[in-house]
């Protein structure tokens, strides 16, 4: 092996869910407000291999659909109407400490 490239393999779960990250962008030119990013780059390869261009690696790990992920987008979507309860529930937690401050 070249000792320029980097290693990616093999796939370790422990490391995908660690190289899970979120962030949150409250600008106002924001059009998404969560990022959901894999930085593990084995995770990522698995995630998305396929998902533009059809291809060997793509095909062997199972079917996908453009646009979509494996892992990660399914997960959100299951849990869609949680992740929504929560996120009303902290957005109006900020709103009764904003007007407690201004009363």
């Amino acid at each position: 092996m070249d000792s320029k490239r980097q290693k990616i393999f093999p796939f370790s779960v422990a490391r995908a869910i660690s190289g899970v990250k979120l962030k949150v962008d409250a600008s106002r030119e924001a059009t998404s407000l969560i990022y959901i990013t894999q930085t593990n780059v084995a995770a990522a390869v698995f995630e998305a291999a396929g998902r533009t261009n059809k291809n060997n690696l793509g095909d062997s790990l199972g079917s996908l659909r453009p646009g979509t992920t494996r892992i990660l987008g399914p997960a959100v979507f299951r849990k869609r109407n949680e992740i929504e309860r929560e996120m009303l529930k902290a957005s109006m937690d900020a709103i009764r400490v904003v007007q407690r401050e201004l009363d």
